[in-house]
């Protein structure tokens, strides 16, 4: 099996630790420098693994007009399509992939379109809070995009509609993902729309992170796409 250079450095810098001088006795300062050089490689091996695996967010703008906020965001998550398809259409179980997120279920599992409601939870500065969002759910024939639209009156926004679209791109997935939203709970001013807005692309990011770790859980050991 073919192992990324990641791993190898990562690999090789562990086994230096136990490699050289003995830890004390006349050579204990000499080891000690082989010592903290080598945990200095073990790290870099680490950081060099994790930077090489993870997600990457290419693009990001938030906007704000009144009491509507809008996110527009390009990301490629080293994952396989289909897993990345399986994991954000897992309705049931969307709080895996957000800690915003507290409960999320179908209403109506068997109509069309799909309906599901998400208990979620988050803070504005000091102040914290509980909304329940109702969304309506479209998906195309092969599953690359998914529409969310708020149900006026279901829940706590007037209004709302997320895009996904995901697409294979270069042994992983490129995903754009579109979000407008029109809260209807009281935002403090000034201060509100900021925190809103970085909250959003916050959120997006942390979504995407968990949608790739959670991808490379499925895969088989040995895949192209297994960094383990």
């Amino acid at each position: 099996m073919n192992m990324p250079p990641a791993r190898i450095f990562q690999q090789w810098s562990v086994a230096r630790v136990f490699q050289g001088a003995p830890w004390g006795g006349r050579n204990g300062e000499l080891s000690g420098l082989v010592r903290s050089r080598s945990l200095v490689l073990v790290l870099l091996g680490t950081l060099l693994s994790a930077h090489l695996n993870a997600g990457e967010v290419l693009s990001a703008t938030t906007g704000h007009e009144g009491r509507r906020y809008t996110l527009l965001m390009t990301m490629h998550i080293d994952g396989d399509p289909a897993a990345v398809r399986r994991i954000v259409t897992d309705y049931e179980a969307l709080e895996r992939i957000s800690d915003t997120i507290v409960d999320s279920h179908l209403i109506n599992a068997e109509g069309k379109p799909l309906r599901r409601e998400m208990a979620l939870r988050t803070c504005i500065l000091f102040f914290c809070f509980k909304a329940t969002l109702v969304e309506d759910i479209e998906e195309n024939a092969g599953g690359e995009t998914i529409i969310a639209t708020v149900v006026e009156g279901a829940g706590d926004f007037r209004y709302g509609r997320t895009v996904w679209r995901m697409t294979p791109s270069g042994g992983g997935t490129d995903v754009v993902l579109e979000t407008v939203i029109v809260p209807d709970f009281w935002i403090p001013p000034l201060i509100g729309p900021l925190v809103i807005k970085q909250k959003m692309r916050r959120d997006a990011e942390q979504s995407i992170f968990a949608i790739e770790r959670l991808a490379i859980d499925q895969l088989p050991s040995g895949s192209p796409h297994d960094p383990r």
